[in-house]
């Protein structure tokens, strides 16, 4: 379920919010690695990098008065529903806007299954992981033992 805090509505003329979208750090990870600049990096170091960037949006939440945190996952399974459930919170009629980009369901397969070819080939990269990320991965919401 997605986890959400945001007060009731109050005039748009001058209410920020925010959207806050989360993925699986392996996927997350893994998905960097295609970048330019993020070539070469080690998947230890893009997980310790999506640990403290989501540690640090996590403890920006109670400061703000209008947000939502979606998980990537959740979004992909429904996307029509997570879209209208945004549209309507910051006041636009989900019959006013035309989607034109199709969301690809499990776009997190493919990053498992070549996570699951990285381990089979050096299974202490998962130990690694689980050991030095796993309590605080599951902090914020997500599982290393399941990958």
């Amino acid at each position: 379920s997605s986890s959400s805090s945001s007060s009731s509505s109050s005039s748009s003329s001058s209410v920020v919010k925010f959207v806050m979208t989360t993925r699986h750090p392996i996927a997350n990870a893994l998905a960097h690695m295609k970048w330019r600049f993020c070539r070469g990096m080690k998947l230890n170091r893009l997980v310790d990098n999506w640990v403290h960037v989501n540690e640090y949006m996590r403890s920006d939440l109670p400061h703000l008065t209008h947000v939502k945190v979606i998980t990537l996952e959740e979004f992909t399974q429904d996307p029509d529903r997570f879209l209208d459930e945004v549209y309507r919170w910051v006041g636009v009629s989900p019959s006013r806007v035309t989607r034109t980009v199709e969301v690809r369901r499990n776009t997190n397969r493919k990053y498992r299954v070549k996570y699951c070819e990285m381990i089979d080939k050096r299974p202490e990269i998962h130990t690694t992981l689980l050991a030095k990320f796993g309590e605080k991965v599951k902090n914020l919401g997500y599982s290393l033992e399941e990958w």
